[in-house]
């Protein structure tokens, strides 16, 4: 299971995995691995988000969970939005 994240977005159809790819940049999209999926079909993981610069109130990234099968085919999952806010708030 990896996740992708970016700070813009494209709702683009991707044909090679049949899905609405969300994170529009792939140049600067972020793959990070989370592990396995287990049998029961729910991976738990938890992600480290750094604080921000003092002179940023909030950002915007948006994340989206991509699942590699056995075979090599890329799956994506729902997409989220995480609004980040600064320490200021």
């Amino acid at each position: 299971m990896h996740l992708l994240a970016g700070g813009t977005t494209s709702f683009a159809f991707n044909p090679a995995t049949q899905g609405l790819l969300v994170v529009n940049d792939l140049r600067r999209m972020v793959w990070s691995y989370h592990g396995v999926m287990p049998g029961a079909g729910t991976l738990v993981s938890s992600l480290a988000v750094p604080a921000l610069p003092a002179t940023v109130d909030t950002r915007t990234r948006f994340l989206q969970a991509a699942m590699i099968h056995s075979g090599g085919r890329i799956m994506l999952g729902s997409p989220a939005c995480l609004v980040i806010i600064g320490a200021g708030f």
